[in-house]
């Protein structure tokens, strides 16, 4: 309720994808100031360190949403995310026939709406990659995996698990997705975005409060007062080799469960 009005206005964290499908293409979809510009032109306030931080071919998927107004593409993005969520269900809960009343109560899951973020895209991914691997169509698997590069760092322990479990056909399928998504980068953001990209991500201003972050970082943080980077180097570690652990003793869905833990920790 007290986010209402954001929501309603979408001055929230939607703001900073529909700059980037503006600025997709151009040399400053990693200017913060570019950003700026965007959010007090639609918004009338700047909305601090919500920049555009994604990967350049998903700026290029948003471009259409960049073409209508704001509100209407806030309106639009918002409906999306809610039928990829029932999409989502669809999949799931024949295998899972609690899973209606966990969503009802999964308060993270409204915070996602309220706040105009795009998990839920995630998550439809994620449920038909698995999906595809329990029909054995791992490579088609692997191709719906790289979407998921849209959150990159949640994800970033799963290759492994993978590895363990010899699921070449879905690593295969993920490297050509993956080359497919590279070259739209390069496509359409030219040959230097990753310069600027990482430029972008090593800017402290993108990374306000790492004490309320729910990673390593925020733990190191809340209990020593600073950060500690050995410290979060040394639990990052303690971190992959659980998950690897847990990979080479468990199925591989419980596997990847824990690889997506592990991401969010050292994310």
């Amino acid at each position: 309720y007290m986010q209402r009005e954001r929501f309603l206005t979408g001055t929230n964290d939607f703001v900073q994808l529909y700059a980037g499908s503006q600025l997709s293409g151009t040399p400053r979809l990693y200017d913060p100031e570019a950003s700026k510009e965007v959010h007090r032109r639609e918004l009338g306030v700047w909305l601090e360190s919500v920049y555009y931080s994604r990967p350049p071919f998903y700026a290029w998927m948003l471009r259409p949403l960049g073409m209508l107004p704001y509100r209407v593409a806030y309106w639009t993005f918002e409906a999306l995310n809610i039928l990829a969520l029932l999409a989502f269900l669809r999949i799931w809960v024949p295998r899972c026939r609690e899973l209606p009343v966990i969503v009802g109560l999964f308060l993270p899951l409204l915070a996602s709406l309220l706040a105009g973020q795009d998990v839920m895209f995630v998550l439809l991914a994620a449920a038909l990659c698995i999906e595809l691997m329990r029909r054995n169509r791992d490579f088609a698997a692997g191709i719906v995996l790289t979407l998921c590069a849209i959150k990159v760092h949640l994800f970033i322990l799963v290759p492994l698990v993978l590895l363990v479990h010899r699921r070449w056909g879905v690593l295969r399928g993920g490297i050509a997705g993956g080359a497919v998504l590279a070259g739209i980068s390069f496509l359409s953001d030219g040959l230097d975005w990753p310069r600027r990209y990482l430029a972008l991500l090593s800017n402290p201003e993108l990374h306000p409060g790492p004490e309320h972050m729910p990673t390593l970082r925020g733990l190191v943080y809340g209990f020593s007062g600073s950060e500690v980077p050995w410290m979060v180097a040394l639990l990052s570690v303690v971190v992959v080799l659980t998950v690897v652990w847990i990979a080479s003793q468990s199925h591989i869905e419980l596997a990847i469960a824990f690889a997506l833990v592990g991401g969010q920790l050292i994310g």
